[in-house]
């Protein structure tokens, strides 16, 4: 008997199950997927079995995709860099949680550009975190009596630990343990509102948006206010041609303008502390040029230290926290905390890669222009954001050292290496 295997619903199950983890581990929905470690252990090992067996499939053309030798090589580079800083610092169970996100684009594919599921799933994840902030705004002590329950005992201290440290006024972390978390969830719900707003959403886009939106400004998160507001209007730039994108230009720079004072208008109406922390540091910005941050600064100069101490190979992956015992926490900078923990070796290979797979991704996006296929230039829109928004965040946030977040980019990723349904010579990204 001849046992044939679905590699294409293999593939879907896998991408299904790696996004579903992102999506959960850290709200309370993970009280129901994982209530138990048999569960849990149950949940890893599917998706791990459909996952390498995707990656064995993406060998084989089968009229999917044929990008698996170039893939496979740059991504087992970053694996290698990973492993090595890991093996330094003694923590090999985390490979656990990388490599979810390593193998995650050998699992997409390319038919995913010809559904809206997985479109419409960021933005219901979305809308979903937006409901807890403004329930977590509205009846703070209902929320709590209610919702706190199903977080797990990690997940609870981390909410009272915020609550101790900013106050219950500054900081909606709704239905998530951590308000970064909630941010980013609800910042790639609305770039996947705007990059499919001519094909899936249409008339309802704004509305949807003004709702995430809103949720996003009870996080009280200032840079993924700015940096997703960047990544919409390069999207927004990038996808017009010629004169057009001067006329884009200057549309921008009052969408900027009008942003700015409707952020003000917002923070002294609703006099939310969260709202004006943001409006604040806005205009600080735009008054001074930066952000006074003390905190980030320490932590800024000690990775500096670690990284002169320790110049080739750095000083191990996530090893940071563990060495500045003082601070205990990651350096909010991906691009520092890599030339320190790796090293000038990981941090060229992770430069170079970030580097090379947003530029290819930006040149497909003209090329979907140009054929037309507005679903699957939706597709190459949204990798682009998604990728853009990651590496701009990371320039104030960990999102490299948060798996939840990790996968989120590789599944990006995945996206860009697809070959393009529209071309007639199926031309594939090219690093």
């Amino acid at each position: 008997m001849k046992i044939t295997i679905d590699h294409k619903q293999i593939r879907n199950v896998a991408v299904f199950m790696t996004l579903l983890y992102a999506f959960t581990t850290r709200s309370i929905l993970a009280k129901f997927l994982f209530q138990n470690q048999i569960e849990l252990l149950a949940f890893y090992g599917v998706t791990y079995v459909c996952l390498i067996v995707s990656v064995i499939g993406a060998f084989f053309y089968d009229g999917v995709h044929l990008y698996a030798p170039k893939g496979f090589f740059s991504i087992l580079t970053l694996f290698l860099v990973i492993f090595y800083g890991l093996i330094l610092a003694h923590n090999n169970y985390s490979l656990l949680y990388y490599g979810l996100a390593l193998l995650m684009p050998f699992a997409v594919f390319n038919e995913i550009k010809n559904t809206t599921f997985y479109a419409r799933l960021f933005a219901v994840m979305a809308v979903f975190f937006t409901v807890g902030c403004v329930v977590n705004f509205i009846v703070p002590s209902t929320f709590k009596a209610i919702f706190y329950p199903l977080y797990s005992a990690s997940a609870q201290q981390s909410l009272l630990e915020v609550e101790r440290i900013s106050g219950t006024s500054t900081y909606f972390a709704g239905f998530t343990s951590q308000v970064g978390y909630t941010s980013f969830f609800i910042s790639l719900g609305v770039g996947a509102v705007f990059c499919f707003k001519d094909t899936i959403y249409k008339k309802s886009w704004p509305f949807l948006m003004a709702i995430m939106f809103s949720g996003l400004l009870l996080t009280g998160k200032r840079g993924p206010i700015v940096f997703l507001l960047v990544a919409l209007l390069s999207i927004y730039f990038f996808s017009g041609y010629g004169k057009d994108q001067i006329i884009r230009f200057v549309k921008i720079i009052g969408v900027i303008v009008a942003a700015v004072i409707l952020l003000g208008v917002i923070a002294n109406v609703t006099k939310i502390d969260g709202i004006i922390r943001i409006y604040n540091a806005v205009y600080e910005f735009l008054t001074a040029g930066s952000v006074d941050d003390a905190g980030r600064n320490q932590l800024h100069e000690q990775a500096l230290r670690f990284f002169e101490e320790n110049p080739i190979f750095g000083i191990g992956w996530t090893n940071f926290r563990v060495m500045y015992s003082f601070r205990s926490t990651h350096v909010h900078c991906i691009y520092l905390q890599l030339l320190c923990e790796t090293g000038l070796v990981g941090f060229g290979i992770f430069v170079t890669f970030f580097a090379t797979r947003l530029i290819n991704t930006l040149s497909l996006v003209r090329k979907t222009r140009l054929t037309g296929n507005m679903q699957e230039g939706g597709w190459i829109k949204f990798s682009f954001f998604i990728q853009l928004y990651f590496l701009l965040y990371g320039i104030t946030g960990n999102p490299l050292y948060d798996i939840e977040e990790t996968i989120m980019y590789f599944f990006a990723i995945g996206i860009s290496y697809l070959p393009l349904l529209s071309s007639d010579n199926n031309i594939a990204g090219e690093e």
